[in-house]
């Protein structure tokens, strides 16, 4: 015996709604989702507010001691300063020159019309910078004696062999008309 079915009810039964069914079966996981992301972003609200008060509190204490990191950092050159002028002491003084002897030599040498304003020695070159005022005779005349008689002096020129004027020129100095000059001497 088969079982026939008759619908009496002309209109057919509505299929059940898959989406609806979906959203009634996640709806709990995505209100959770959706918590759980306004919660991170409370906390990372609350850190970056964290952050700024202690940047500020930062920037504060900055401004505070700004004047003693500058201080620092003029001492700091200072330093790096004196480091460089200790090693060239310290070559000069390595290199084997008797620098009183040469100095004195120097003295010697040096005529009534010429002071020296630099005497310096680097990498045994000896740089002479001064000033020569006319009195009884050019003042070039007398920067050319004063280099032939300081390359006469003994421990000169067993040091230096080479004695060149690298600069010369006509210049006020406090009033009076001199001629600056340069000399170079290497060995």
């Amino acid at each position: 015996m088969t079982k026939i079915e008759i619908n009496l009810y002309s209109q057919k039964e509505p299929r059940p709604n898959r989406t609806f069914d979906l959203m009634k079966k996640y709806f709990p996981y995505a209100v959770l989702g959706f918590c759980a992301l306004l919660l991170i972003n409370l906390i990372l609200c609350v850190a970056g507010g964290v952050s700024v008060f202690s940047l500020k509190k930062t920037k504060k204490q900055w401004s505070l001691i700004s004047d003693q990191a500058e201080a620092m950092g003029k001492i700091k050159n200072e330093i790096n300063i004196l480091r460089t002028e200790k090693k060239q002491y310290s070559d000069l003084f390595n290199s084997g020159t008797d620098l009183s002897r040469l100095l004195a030599e120097l003295y010697r040498s040096l005529p009534e019309n010429i002071w020296l304003e630099e005497v310096r020695f680097r990498n045994s070159s000896l740089v002479l910078k001064g000033y020569a005022l006319r009195w009884k005779e050019d003042p070039l005349t007398s920067v050319a004696l004063f280099i032939d008689k300081f390359k006469k002096q003994e421990y000169f020129f067993s040091r230096f062999t080479q004695v060149s004027s690298r600069k010369s020129r006509r210049t006020e100095y406090k009033g009076q008309a001199v001629t600056e000059f340069e000399i170079e001497c290497r060995n």
